[in-house]
């Protein structure tokens, strides 16, 4: 069988394979418990942790653990702090897990508009700078386009539109970027962005949200009180190892053997 739709999912590493048979059947300890076993898986989970915001070149406290990034993108919307009736931007271009909770975020009162996009699909960043005013709480853009691939320059955006208004959040979807397309958050703009496991041959069930140190984020999820209480859950010890380890195997190709994969020639 030939396979070309990575950009919808994408085949597990068989690694991975291996990863869940020692946490499911040998150390399939609690992390959130207190003895010894339990505290060995949690120091694996905080290394992979560290491993997936390196990748960023973020800190591994801004890194919050989801069941996908569609969860992400909720806990973005949804949890952050906005001020109620202020002005959220966003494109008709986003992905549904986007667009439809803007549309909802409508329904409980804020004002939402939409800036144009261009015939690629990106953004029209000039559409969109004449949309932010004082009364901006939240900007939502992604980074890679799910059905055009079209990029959008979101460190370049998110510092331009901080220029206009300093206080507002901006979020970005990156889940067809993360893996393929080279960035840093460190030299942006971006407060929150999010990212999913089976995009880059890591397990269905995992992603995270990057959220940026200063963002006030409430929880979408109470109970526990794990991952520092943004997203009380049991830890996927499995999949979140599976991750890490998918974001180490992608890290280590190169670019170029990347591209010439792609076009069949290596």
């Amino acid at each position: 069988m030939y396979y070309f739709d990575n950009a919808s999912t994408t085949q597990v590493y068989s690694k991975c394979e291996e990863i869940f048979k020692i946490y499911c059947f040998e150390k399939y300890f609690n992390p959130s418990a207190l003895y010894r076993y339990s505290t060995d898986v949690k120091n694996k989970v905080e290394e992979c942790r560290k491993v997936i915001a390196n990748s960023i070149k973020a800190n591994a406290d801004e890194i919050i653990f989801t069941s996908s990034g569609s969860e992400s993108d909720n806990l973005a919307l949804f949890g952050s702090k906005k001020q109620k009736g202020s002005r959220i931007i966003s494109s008709k271009a986003e992905h549904s897990a986007v667009y439809n909770s803007v549309l909802e975020l409508k329904n409980r009162g804020y004002e939402v508009v939409f800036a144009e996009t261009n015939s690629d699909g990106s953004v029209n960043e000039e559409s969109l700078y004449g949309l932010i005013n004082d009364n901006t709480s939240l900007i939502s853009i992604m980074h890679v386009n799910n059905q055009t691939g079209a990029i959008n320059n979101i460190s370049e955006i998110s510092k331009k539109a901080k220029r206009i208004n300093n206080n507002l959040i901006f979020h970005s979807d990156g889940v067809q970027a993360f893996g393929k397309v080279p960035f840093r958050l460190d030299n942006s703009n971006v407060d929150l962005y999010s990212a999913s496991g089976h995009k880059i041959h890591a397990p269905k069930g995992v992603g995270f949200l990057y959220a940026r140190k200063g963002v006030k984020l409430a929880p979408l999820i109470y109970g526990g009180g794990q991952e520092r209480g943004y997203r009380s859950s049991t830890e996927n010890v499995p999949s979140i190892i599976s991750f890490a380890y998918a974001v180490e195997e992608i890290n280590r190709k190169s670019s170029d053997e990347n591209k010439n994969k792609i076009k069949g020639i290596a």
